[in-house]
């Protein structure tokens, strides 16, 4: 049985403050970045700066017997720092955690503001996610965001500038130094501003989504006539995709990509792949992306299954009444349902609806089917009225049994 290691996960702040410096000097090993090793100079044990080859440092620590092994971190190691990575590699039970005050902290207590509805993004150290940041910002009121020399404040702004007219932005630059500079500002000004190394904003909409919008009507939405999935259609269809905000969504046969649309205000922090063969309908699904401000919609151009295998795994998928190849698509992706895929499918044809149904049984699938045909109330005359009846829908809900 392999010997538990301890290791402990020591905060730091700014100045190199720390809230238990007792651990910091009884380690035998210090690993961190260099600019944290640097408070700790004075301290007599080995120091392992932290590069680009973390993964060797971690399994050179992993063979370490009997040694105070101690990691630095800046602010809170388990707000998007390295605690994540760490419990990944040694497990939580081998790990002990000592935090200091995290930067988002630090800036709303500076600016006076209280941060318990504060939604928190880091490209720090990452590639910029620009559908998420604009899906978070116009979802939520208030969206921090941790910075780095790469993705600044200057590249921040610029982003955001496409897509929000009035956006208040509090700027905190080298915080806890020397050095602080606490900047209200907007969008244009935060453009101008001189990235520093250390900054963190929080973006306040005043303008957010306040709501989940669900059956949106159809003269909404741009469209060829006839080519949309019914609002009252779509409402069920939606509810039974089951989404989750993170969700990632496969619309396929997207058409005007009115699915798309309604998934993508549940799925904001998730993304939605809206497939589409015809060339002519996608310019319908440019523009609605445009209206309704969906910009974690990723337009897909191709003909499925084929252009299935290039798209990062969903765990959500509609597939539409134009369709054509729906059994070919299901035994493509067949091996996701393992995964807890849920798959929603709309259809018209008797003959296909007894396609899937085999599909399901062969092998070993949940299904819920239900029939849905709804009726529109239309004016005749001056004081007449009838009801429109529409095509009868089938629609399909199949998941892992």
């Amino acid at each position: 049985m392999q010997k538990k290691k301890s290791i402990n996960v020591v905060g730091i702040g700014p100045k190199g403050e720390t809230f238990h410096p007792e651990i910091i000097e009884n380690a035998d090993i210090l690993i961190g970045g260099k600019r944290l090793l640097k408070f700790f100079d004075k301290i007599n044990c080995k120091k392992i700066p932290i590069t680009k080859s973390l993964d060797a440092i971690l399994n050179e620590t992993k063979q370490t017997d009997d040694e105070k092994i101690t990691f630095l971190a800046t602010g809170d190691p388990l707000f998007f720092g390295i605690g994540k990575r760490l419990i990944e590699f040694f497990g939580k039970e081998n790990l002990h955690f000592y935090p200091y005050i995290n930067s988002v902290q630090l800036l709303c207590s500076k600016a006076k503001i209280n941060y318990e509805d504060c939604i928190n993004f880091s490209i720090h150290g990452r590639n910029i996610d620009k559908s998420k940041l604009i899906s978070l910002i116009k979802n939520n009121y208030k969206v921090s965001v941790l910075t780095d020399k790469k993705n600044n404040i200057n590249n921040i702004a610029i982003i955001l500038e496409k897509y929000f007219q009035e956006l208040n932005i509090i700027l905190g630059q080298m915080l806890g130094t020397d050095n602080e500079r606490i900047i209200h500002c907007n969008i244009k000004k935060l453009k101008l501003i001189i990235p520093s190394e250390l900054d963190t904003i929080i973006v306040i909409n005043p303008n957010f989504n306040k709501k989940i919008q669900s059956g949106i009507e159809e003269k909404k939405f741009s469209h060829e006539k006839g080519l949309i999935t019914k609002k009252e259609i779509r409402t069920i269809s939606i509810s039974n995709l089951e989404l989750e905000k993170d969700s990632i969504v496969w619309d396929i046969g997207a058409g005007s990509g009115s699915i798309s649309i309604e998934a993508s205000f549940v799925a904001y922090e998730g993304k939605i792949f809206s497939i589409e063969k015809n060339i002519s309908r996608i310019a319908h699904i440019k523009k609605n992306i445009e209206n309704f401000n969906c910009y974690n919609i990723e337009i897909v151009n191709g003909t499925a299954p084929e252009i299935l295998s290039n798209l990062p795994k969903p765990n959500r998928i509609f597939i539409g009444g134009n369709s054509g190849g729906i059994i070919p698509i299901l035994e493509t992706i067949k091996d996701l349902f393992n995964l807890n895929l849920i798959v929603v499918i709309n259809i018209v044809s008797v003959e296909k609806l007894t396609q899937i149904l085999q599909f399901c049984k062969k092998n070993n699938l949940n299904y819920y089917i239900i029939s849905v045909q709804t009726n529109n109330l239309k004016e005749i005359g001056k004081d007449s009225h009838y009801f429109v009846s529409n095509n009868q829908i089938y629609i399909i809900k199949i998941k892992k049994l």
